[in-house]
């Protein structure tokens, strides 16, 4: 049932969308990046290098076949 809901809802979204794509526009600010530092700009911030960090970690993990819990857990005991 709530897969059900979620692809109607999905299938609302995007019909709703393409009907009002005329209404979208974009405002360009004061403080926002310069265009040409784009890519940097969203790889070189505190939050994605974290993310990165912890599903490299999480990759490495499965990859010995451990998780962050049994690791957590084994060195506490």
């Amino acid at each position: 049932m709530f897969a059900v809901v979620v692809i109607s809802f999905t299938v609302l979204g995007i019909v709703f969308m393409v009907r009002d794509r005329k209404r979208f526009f974009f405002e360009h600010h004061e403080e926002e990046a310069a265009s040409n530092h784009g890519g940097a700009t969203a790889v070189v911030n505190a939050g994605m290098i974290l993310y990165i960090l912890v599903f490299f970690g999480k990759t490495l993990l499965t990859f010995l076949g451990t998780s962050y819990t049994e690791l957590l857990l084994n060195s506490f005991m």
